[in-house]
């Protein structure tokens, strides 16, 4: 996909849509961005490709086409010198197969080096190199998994809730008055929109109309429909449903562990990236707040000698906040 000319067919917010609800903003968002995709890139059926492996080179496919030939040729006349001929390319093939895997294994270890993640994958793919899982997942295998992550959420906020009635019936101390509240959030400018469009990573959710990537690459046309939305959910302290939305994936802790069993699985849950966009811009100004001298942040010193690691309390009040 080409950026300049998805940037071209998406164009620039149109003015009208200024104002308009955060709601409507983000199903227009949705609407455009799909818009754009389809006149640069339609849908169109694709044919069933094998996907070759990542160390077979040209040089290997030209080296195993000759040792098919010779084979075709030894299986026309069965004579000793075809035999000969035959065998002499499979070994080499053999050969040159061996060191093509060695050398594309070691440069991508050695690629991974800085990457415990991706050197953790690379090592895990090298000694399980076996069958992927091919377990059936049918609806009521799904609504097992929901209700399993349910359950473990209900029961992390019972164990909040407990631990917020225990803070709430130790006094602590107050100010006599707050010189400064924070009762909204500041709209964005283009700047720090495409700042932190430029932070985040191209991570795509099933729910994005349009992949991050691109997103990212046509920065000087989408950072303007960013800012747009971001401050319409700014004014209006309200964080669009659609964007609370996620496709939540489980996915198996270790691969030495039971299958079967839903505790030995994590959900992973991805959020549209306009998403991550408003959560990483509320996170800004939330974090510059809580860094002013201004704001009252006061705690009870005796509370803090009895359990050092309690957090300070602190106040906000405001519509985005909810009196946190």
């Amino acid at each position: 996909m080409d950026p300049v000319a998805f940037q071209s067919a998406l164009g620039v917010f149109p003015a009208d849509s200024t104002g308009a609800p955060v709601e409507a903003m983000v199903d227009l968002w949705n609407a455009e961005m799909t818009r754009a995709i389809d006149m640069i890139a339609p849908a169109c059926p694709l044919r069933c490709r094998t996907q070759t492996a990542p160390w077979y080179t040209p040089e290997l496919r030209v080296m195993k086409q000759e040792r098919r030939r010779l084979e075709c040729r030894w299986r026309r006349t069965p004579d000793g010198c075809s035999h000969s001929l035959v065998s002499a390319s499979t070994k080499l093939y053999v050969k040159a197969v061996r060191a093509a895997k060695k050398s594309y294994f070691a440069a991508t270890i050695r690629s991974s080096l800085c990457r415990p993640a991706e050197l953790f994958r690379v090592v895990r793919g090298l000694l399980h190199s076996g069958p992927p899982d091919t377990k059936e997942t049918s609806e009521a295998r799904c609504n097992e998994f929901a209700e399993h992550f349910q359950d473990k959420i209900a029961c992390i906020r019972r164990d909040l809730d407990s631990d917020v009635m225990t803070v709430e019936s130790i006094e602590v101390s107050r100010a006599r008055s707050c010189p400064s509240l924070l009762d909204e959030f500041q709209l964005v400018q283009l700047e720090e929109v495409d700042k932190v469009l430029g932070m985040l990573r191209a991570i795509m959710s099933a729910l994005d109309p349009c992949p991050s990537w691109l997103v990212k690459a046509s920065r000087a046309v989408t950072t303007s429909w960013a800012k747009e939305v971001i401050n319409a959910s700014l004014r209006e302290g309200v964080v669009p449903g659609s964007l609370k939305e996620a496709v939540v994936r489980p996915l198996l802790k270790k691969p030495s562990l039971d299958p079967d069993i839903l505790n030995n699985y994590r959900p992973v849950a991805n959020v549209p990236f306009l998403g991550k966009v408003l959560e990483r811009v509320v996170a800004g100004q939330l974090q510059r707040s809580w860094m002013k001298p201004i704001i009252w942040i006061r705690f009870n010193p005796v509370l803090a000698l009895k359990q050092p690691w309690s957090p300070c309390m602190m106040t906000f009040v405001g519509r985005g906040t909810g009196g946190v």
